[in-house]
Protein backbone atom coordinates (compact mmCIF):
# COMPACT_ATOMS: atom_id res chain seq x y z
CA UNK A 1 0.00 0.00 0.00
CA UNK A 2 1.50 3.08 -0.92
CA UNK A 3 0.83 6.33 0.76
CA UNK A 4 0.27 9.27 -1.60
CA UNK A 5 2.21 12.24 -0.09
CA UNK A 6 3.20 13.06 -3.34
CA UNK A 7 -0.34 13.41 -4.55
CA UNK A 8 -1.40 15.12 -1.63
CA UNK A 9 1.21 17.53 -2.04
CA UNK A 10 0.77 18.11 -5.65
CA UNK A 11 -3.07 18.90 -5.22
CA UNK A 12 -1.93 21.01 -2.58
CA UNK A 13 0.81 23.22 -4.50
CA UNK A 14 -2.13 22.70 -7.79
CA UNK A 15 -4.47 24.65 -5.33
CA UNK A 16 -1.51 27.24 -3.92
CA UNK A 17 -0.94 27.62 -7.55
CA UNK A 18 -4.26 28.59 -8.58
CA UNK A 19 -4.99 31.33 -5.99
CA UNK A 20 -1.41 32.69 -6.18
CA UNK A 21 -0.66 33.21 -9.82
CA UNK A 22 1.17 36.10 -8.65
CA UNK A 23 4.17 33.87 -6.81
CA UNK A 24 5.42 32.20 -9.92
CA UNK A 25 8.50 33.69 -10.76
CA UNK A 26 9.56 34.93 -6.78
CA UNK A 27 12.24 33.68 -5.58
CA UNK A 28 11.33 30.77 -3.11
CA UNK A 29 12.07 31.12 0.62
CA UNK A 30 14.21 28.92 2.28
CA UNK A 31 13.45 25.99 4.67
CA UNK A 32 14.54 26.54 8.00
CA UNK A 33 16.34 23.89 9.66
CA UNK A 34 14.10 22.96 13.04
CA UNK A 35 15.14 20.21 15.64
CA UNK A 36 12.16 17.65 15.84
CA UNK A 37 10.57 17.32 19.38
CA UNK A 38 9.18 14.68 21.04
CA UNK A 39 6.78 14.01 23.38
CA UNK A 40 2.76 13.10 24.07
CA UNK A 41 0.18 15.54 23.87
CA UNK A 42 -3.24 14.86 24.98
CA UNK A 43 -6.63 16.56 24.22
CA UNK A 44 -10.07 15.16 24.62
CA UNK A 45 -12.42 17.35 22.43
CA UNK A 46 -12.99 19.38 19.03
CA UNK A 47 -13.14 23.13 18.82
CA UNK A 48 -16.40 24.90 20.20
CA UNK A 49 -16.47 26.17 16.47
CA UNK A 50 -16.43 22.82 15.13
CA UNK A 51 -20.13 22.75 14.18
CA UNK A 52 -19.73 20.09 11.45
CA UNK A 53 -19.65 16.47 11.20
CA UNK A 54 -17.60 14.60 8.54
CA UNK A 55 -18.15 10.61 8.49
CA UNK A 56 -14.44 8.83 7.56
CA UNK A 57 -13.29 5.66 7.08
CA UNK A 58 -16.96 3.95 6.45
CA UNK A 59 -18.19 5.44 9.44
CA UNK A 60 -15.59 3.85 12.11
CA UNK A 61 -14.05 7.64 12.29
CA UNK A 62 -15.15 11.20 11.90
CA UNK A 63 -13.96 14.85 11.45
CA UNK A 64 -15.49 17.93 13.21
CA UNK A 65 -15.03 20.84 11.39
CA UNK A 66 -15.85 24.64 11.45
CA UNK A 67 -17.42 25.19 8.30
CA UNK A 68 -17.14 28.96 8.52
CA UNK A 69 -13.49 28.58 8.11
CA UNK A 70 -13.04 25.66 5.91
CA UNK A 71 -15.09 24.67 2.43
CA UNK A 72 -15.07 21.15 1.28
CA UNK A 73 -13.82 21.08 -2.52
CA UNK A 74 -14.29 18.76 -5.21
CA UNK A 75 -11.98 15.83 -5.14
CA UNK A 76 -10.97 13.48 -7.74
CA UNK A 77 -9.80 11.03 -5.41
CA UNK A 78 -12.45 8.74 -3.47
CA UNK A 79 -10.37 8.23 -0.44
CA UNK A 80 -9.64 12.10 -0.06
CA UNK A 81 -11.55 15.22 0.91
CA UNK A 82 -10.16 18.24 0.30
CA UNK A 83 -11.08 21.02 1.85
CA UNK A 84 -9.81 25.35 1.53
CA UNK A 85 -9.10 27.73 4.11
CA UNK A 86 -11.84 30.35 3.49
CA UNK A 87 -9.08 32.69 2.74
CA UNK A 88 -7.31 30.82 -0.05
CA UNK A 89 -3.87 30.30 1.48
CA UNK A 90 -4.56 27.44 3.33
CA UNK A 91 -5.84 23.80 2.80
CA UNK A 92 -6.47 20.65 4.27
CA UNK A 93 -6.92 17.23 3.24
CA UNK A 94 -8.41 13.77 4.81
CA UNK A 95 -7.03 10.80 3.54
CA UNK A 96 -8.40 7.22 4.41
CA UNK A 97 -7.46 3.23 3.46
CA UNK A 98 -9.43 0.46 4.60
CA UNK A 99 -6.43 -1.62 5.27
CA UNK A 100 -5.15 -2.51 9.07
CA UNK A 101 -2.31 -0.88 9.72
CA UNK A 102 0.03 -0.05 12.95
CA UNK A 103 1.08 3.31 13.83
CA UNK A 104 4.64 2.63 12.83
CA UNK A 105 4.03 1.06 9.94
CA UNK A 106 2.14 4.01 8.81
CA UNK A 107 4.84 6.72 9.77
CA UNK A 108 7.11 4.70 7.74
CA UNK A 109 5.17 4.55 4.65
CA UNK A 110 4.39 8.46 4.46
CA UNK A 111 7.94 9.35 5.59
CA UNK A 112 9.65 7.09 2.99
CA UNK A 113 7.15 8.44 0.19
CA UNK A 114 7.59 11.65 1.43
CA UNK A 115 11.58 11.64 0.98
CA UNK A 116 10.86 9.69 -2.53
CA UNK A 117 8.86 13.30 -3.40
CA UNK A 118 11.64 15.42 -2.10
CA UNK A 119 15.09 13.91 -0.17
CA UNK A 120 15.74 17.02 1.26
CA UNK A 121 12.41 17.20 3.73
CA UNK A 122 12.75 17.73 6.86
CA UNK A 123 10.51 16.56 9.70
CA UNK A 124 10.85 19.79 11.71
CA UNK A 125 7.88 18.41 14.42
CA UNK A 126 6.79 15.23 15.00
CA UNK A 127 4.97 14.10 18.65
CA UNK A 128 2.53 11.34 19.68
CA UNK A 129 -0.70 12.39 20.74
CA UNK A 130 -4.27 11.25 22.81
CA UNK A 131 -6.85 12.60 20.94
CA UNK A 132 -10.35 12.21 22.30
CA UNK A 133 -9.13 9.02 23.58
CA UNK A 134 -7.12 7.88 20.34
CA UNK A 135 -3.23 7.91 19.83
CA UNK A 136 -2.33 9.77 16.62
CA UNK A 137 0.88 10.44 15.50
CA UNK A 138 1.31 14.54 14.66
CA UNK A 139 4.16 15.46 12.12
CA UNK A 140 5.12 18.70 10.63
CA UNK A 141 7.16 18.57 7.13
CA UNK A 142 8.75 21.10 5.18
CA UNK A 143 9.99 20.10 1.41
CA UNK A 144 9.11 21.14 -2.15
CA UNK A 145 6.96 19.24 -4.91
CA UNK A 146 7.70 20.70 -8.45
CA UNK A 147 9.91 23.67 -6.94
CA UNK A 148 7.02 24.71 -4.52
CA UNK A 149 7.78 24.83 -0.78
CA UNK A 150 5.66 23.26 1.59
CA UNK A 151 4.85 22.77 5.03
CA UNK A 152 2.22 20.20 6.10
CA UNK A 153 1.04 19.66 9.04
CA UNK A 154 -1.25 16.12 9.70
CA UNK A 155 -2.29 13.87 12.32
CA UNK A 156 -1.69 9.96 11.48
CA UNK A 157 -3.82 7.11 12.70
CA UNK A 158 -3.35 3.54 11.96
CA UNK A 159 -5.63 0.96 13.33
CA UNK A 160 -7.63 -2.40 13.47
CA UNK A 161 -10.19 -0.31 10.69
CA UNK A 162 -7.65 1.09 8.63
CA UNK A 163 -5.34 4.31 8.14
CA UNK A 164 -6.65 7.90 8.29
CA UNK A 165 -4.26 10.36 7.39
CA UNK A 166 -5.57 13.81 8.40
CA UNK A 167 -3.92 16.92 6.65
CA UNK A 168 -3.10 20.73 6.48
CA UNK A 169 -0.73 22.32 4.40
CA UNK A 170 0.51 26.29 2.99
CA UNK A 171 3.44 27.58 2.21
CA UNK A 172 6.09 28.23 5.06
CA UNK A 173 5.79 31.70 5.43
CA UNK A 174 2.32 31.39 6.03
CA UNK A 175 2.61 29.01 8.62
CA UNK A 176 2.79 30.45 11.40
CA UNK A 177 -0.80 32.90 10.41
CA UNK A 178 -2.48 29.33 10.17
CA UNK A 179 -1.21 27.00 12.69
CA UNK A 180 -4.00 27.57 14.84
CA UNK A 181 -6.79 27.21 12.53
CA UNK A 182 -5.13 23.86 11.51
CA UNK A 183 -4.63 22.55 15.12
CA UNK A 184 -8.43 23.01 15.13
CA UNK A 185 -8.86 21.11 12.01
CA UNK A 186 -6.88 18.55 13.10
CA UNK A 187 -8.04 17.90 16.87
CA UNK A 188 -11.67 17.73 15.04
CA UNK A 189 -10.54 13.80 14.17
CA UNK A 190 -12.07 10.98 16.25
CA UNK A 191 -12.92 7.26 15.94
CA UNK A 192 -16.82 6.59 16.50
CA UNK A 193 -15.93 2.67 16.87
CA UNK A 194 -13.04 1.36 18.44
Amino acid sequence: MRFIFAATISVFATLQACDDVQAQGRATPTVQSWAVSSGTSVFSAAPRAATQDLEVLSGRAALSINPSLWKETKSTQGNQRTFQHVSGDAYAMVITERIPTTLEDLRERVLNDARDTDPDLKVVEEKLRRMNGTDLLMLRMEGKVDGIPMTVLGYYYGGRWGAVQVLTCTRPKQFRKYRHDFDDFLNGFHLTLK
